[in-house]
Parts: structure tokens; C-alpha cells; sequence
């Protein structure tokens, strides 16, 4: 017969609490951004939505109906294709 074994943490579950927030250099950085923004006086939005949905036809027509009352300019996020960034610079926005 084998000794007797004590597995009393065998298959024990341990909860690891972290109290530091993984993306915390974005949110400074992000902060930071909101800051600059805030004291130029921009208007700044973030648009996301699925691919095909319609960002780039939004934001090319908004742009072309409110210039040249409206300054705009974009930076494009599409790392496959520069597609969006040539359509919307076709609508005058740098």
C-alpha cells in the first residue's frame, strides 16, 4: 500500500487580483490627447464600425457639404489598403 499523500491544493483554484490597468499608457496618452484637443478648441471624433458599413461615404459627403465652413482633416486607421484615405482626400480633408 502507498504512503498517504496530502493533496489538499491539488487542483485548488488561487484568484490573482491586479490593480493595475492593463492599457494604462493609452489612457494617459489618451488623456493627454483630450487636454490638447479641449485647448485648440477641436472637435475631435473616434468612428468605428465594421468594415463595408459605410465610415468613409460619412465622412467624405459630411465633409464635402460643410466645407469651407468646416476645417476638417482625418487620419485613416486601415492598415490593408490606403482605399479610404485616397477617397477621402478626394473630398479636400488632409
Amino acid at each position: 500500500m502507498e504512503p498517504s499523500r496530502d493533496h489538499s491544493e491539488a487542483g485548488a483554484r488561487r484568484v490573482l487580483e491586479v490593480r493595475q490597468a492593463i492599457l494604462e499608457k493609452n489612457d494617459r496618452l489618451a488623456e493627454r490627447n483630450r487636454g490638447f484637443f479641449q485647448a485648440h478648441g477641436l472637435l475631435v471624433l473616434n468612428v468605428l464600425s465594421s468594415p463595408g458599413s459605410g465610415k468613409t461615404t460619412l465622412l467624405q459627403k459630411t465633409i464635402e457639404l460643410l466645407s469651407p465652413r468646416l476645417k476638417a482633416g482625418v487620419i485613416v486607421g486601415d492598415l490593408a489598403t490606403d482605399n479610404d484615405a485616397r477617397r477621402l482626400q478626394s473630398s479636400g480633408a488632409p
